[in-house]
């Protein structure tokens, strides 16, 4: 959220949406520039996905027989929010 916060956009946490009927609003961490986030830290359990980051902009990520899914630096997801404000 802090980092929304400095990259001017609007953020806010969302906790009252733990109780939500609607799963989607229950998986809500955060509102960032309105769109629903999650936010999960982990120690060591991304390391996979921070190498695969080196030396691009994009990760492209897929379980089997699942859609794919797209992993970006924050940094860089939050300059294209601020492009399209």
């Amino acid at each position: 959220m802090n980092l929304a916060k400095a990259a001017g956009l609007e953020a806010s946490r969302e906790w009252a949406n733990a109780q939500h009927p609607d799963p989607s609003m229950r998986a809500c961490d955060v509102l960032v520039a309105g769109k629903r986030a999650q936010v999960k830290v982990m120690a060591s359990g991304f390391a996979k996905l921070y190498a695969g980051l080196e030396g691009v902009e994009l990760l492209f990520v897929r379980r089997d027989h699942s859609e794919w899914l797209i992993v970006l630096r924050a940094e860089n997801y939050l300059k294209l929010l601020q492009e399209h404000k």
